[in-house]
């Protein structure tokens, strides 16, 4: 954590005990978010993630959390801790199990006096598939044609490299 609020409430202290700086100073900083998510995040698919967000401000910030620009809810697939005060900083978690779909999130926290967003991209890693045609063993006339098909999926998208008469372990 940041050492601002020391700094903060000191100042603020003072002023109160001096009633010389406007109140205003003391009741009022905009929401931020201090501590985030790298910008992109990967993860299996399936597995559990957690992303955490701490936002500071004067009052005390909330956080919610956006998935695609929508709002995120406790459901099957996403629990959100609530936000844990400590002094003038909010934590919140998002935890996604199973994790199954990516996209663009973002934490946002606000209070009276404004809001902080902040983006970044979590991938779902997936498995492997591939797709050969045809599927089992073909013999082929010699000097005729013949067509073989490789087909991959996964995320990220894997390559293909094709082999003749080499054995790959």
């Amino acid at each position: 954590m940041p050492d601002l609020p020391d700094r903060f409430l000191q100042a603020c202290t003072i002023s109160a005990l001096l009633s010389k700086i406007s109140h205003s100073f003391c009741t009022g900083r905009p929401a931020e978010i201090v501590n985030y998510p790298e910008t992109g995040v990967m993860a299996d698919f399936n597995s559990g993630l957690n992303l955490t967000c701490v936002g500071y401000g004067l009052p005390q910030p909330d956080i919610t959390w956006f998935r695609d620009d929508l709002l995120i809810m406790n459901s099957s697939d996403a629990t959100i801790f609530g936000a844990t005060p400590e002094q003038d900083f909010t934590q919140s978690v998002l935890e996604l199990c199973p994790l199954q779909r990516g996209g663009n999130y973002s934490c946002v926290a606000s209070n009276v006096n404004g809001s902080h967003p902040v983006y970044f991209q979590v991938t779902v890693n997936r498995a492997v598939k591939i797709i050969v045609h045809p599927e089992t063993s073909t013999t082929a006339d010699f000097n005729s044609g013949l067509t073989l098909t490789c087909v991959g999926h996964g995320v990220p998208l894997p390559a293909i490299a094709w082999f003749r008469d080499v054995e790959i372990t």
